[in-house]
């Protein structure tokens, strides 16, 4: 039998499945700071009214967090950058600040599912008043196990949240050859950083 929290983080939508070329864009606003990139395929949201209308659901947008040194190191979080973009689409808040990230973790692109699990064991957490009893819709770039949305997910359930949905831009497929493509990207980003 699923937990409770597992019944009420099951609503998941995305924009993408994982391609090469998608990957490129999302390697390019990720980590070369190309933020036009994330503007353009936010834009394409447009033409998905179901998206919308699914948005426009849920009381707040909240990005995954990264960890305040890798802000620092990127300038920026792309979470964040997307929630912005959707909030603007969807007429929704976005509240940057609702979950933290209380540790750095290993970079994720060379674990399994369970290793990734084990990576992000207590590395989020909630201090905001607001949540209490509201619908949140978290926001990320990219949901390849859903290790990352899982944990973020527990953290704000636990905090008071009624309910959490997850949106990211893209979907790898498991075990799909795009997945080897976007850990090598990853893998590539994090040597030449």
């Amino acid at each position: 039998m699923d937990s409770p929290e597992a019944y009420r983080t099951r609503d998941s939508r995305f924009l993408f499945t994982l391609s090469p070329a998608l990957s490129v864009l999302i390697h390019g606003f990720k980590y070369h700071h190309r933020r036009r990139y994330a503007a353009y395929l936010c834009a394409c949201a447009r033409r998905r009214p179901d998206l919308a209308a699914w948005g426009q659901g849920f009381d707040a947008l909240v990005p995954v967090p990264v960890h305040r040194a890798r802000r620092r190191e990127r300038g920026y979080n792309q979470a964040e950058l997307i929630a912005g973009h959707l909030g603007e689409l969807w007429a929704r808040p976005v509240w940057p600040r609702a979950l933290v990230r209380r540790r750095s973790t290993r970079s994720q692109t060379r674990l399994s599912k369970g290793e990734r699990g084990r990576n992000l064991e207590g590395a989020f957490a909630c201090a905001d008043a607001r949540l209490q009893g509201k619908r949140l819709l978290l926001i990320d770039d990219v949901f390849t196990t859903g290790a990352t949305s899982e944990a973020c997910a527990a953290a704000l359930l636990r905090a008071g949240a009624a309910e959490v949905a997850v949106f990211a831009l893209a979907k790898v497929e498991p075990g799909s050859p795009e997945e080897d493509f976007v850990r090598e990207m990853e893998a590539a980003a994090a040597y030449a950083a």
